[in-house]
């Protein structure tokens, strides 16, 4: 019982980050016996199965399972949520939504359904479909730096309702620009790069 509790502090109840709490569980998760005690305590308490309840939310969802995560995990995704406080104030709530991944492609490829989860947790919070606030999504690497960034537009304002939600000609490269252009390639296509790249380039013009 010793052992498991110092396993179960750190990702429950330390104070770091929602990414190292998932690296800890997985950890656990691959140590012998490990996740059958967690279960065991858990249906105790509870009187759920914490497998059960695994397999109506998948852990794929959120992390790639194409992914070798021993070493630790390259990419992370999070997104805030901008509601509006006053005249052009606004607070920043982190939302719980994450996306782990080691291929930056793959990463990209499940952006769109990402932004969609995080349209459902406003919808849940009150906000109807047609008048979402703004989310603001971050691509950071394993030190934490940001390497893409992409703003969902607040659509409270009715200029901003025929603008698509999700458009990847906003991203925003910040780091890793040969590699972030690169994995724009391989998950959306010819096509989609050269929108991209189409959209990029009218901004450097100032058009």
């Amino acid at each position: 019982m010793k052992d498991l509790r110092q396993d179960l502090y750190r990702p429950l109840w330390s104070p770091v980050s929602l990414l190292d709490h998932a690296h800890a569980l997985l950890q656990l998760k691959q140590k012998p016996g490990g996740w059958l005690q967690v279960e065991a305590i858990w249906e105790h308490f509870t009187g759920a199965s914490l497998t059960n309840a695994q397999e109506h939310l998948p852990i794929n969802e959120y992390i790639d399972p194409a992914s070798d995560f021993t070493d630790g995990c390259r990419y992370s995704v999070e997104s805030i949520w901008y509601q509006e406080a006053d005249d052009d104030q606004y607070y920043h709530n982190q939302l719980p939504e994450m996306l782990f991944g080691n291929d930056l492609a793959s990463i990209l490829s499940r952006l769109e359904i990402y932004a969609e989860r995080c349209d459902e947790l406003l919808m849940k919070k009150g906000q109807t479909k047609g008048s979402l606030e703004g989310i603001g999504i971050a691509i950071r690497d394993e030190k934490g730096r940001y390497i893409l960034s992409l703003h969902m537009p607040d659509q409270s304002f009715v200029e901003n309702r025929a603008k698509p939600r999700f458009d990847i000609t906003k991203f925003r490269i910040h780091s890793h620009r040969y590699a972030a252009l690169a994995a724009i390639r391989k998950a959306y296509g010819q096509h989609g790069f050269l929108a991209y790249r189409g959209k990029e380039f009218t901004l450097e013009l100032g058009v």
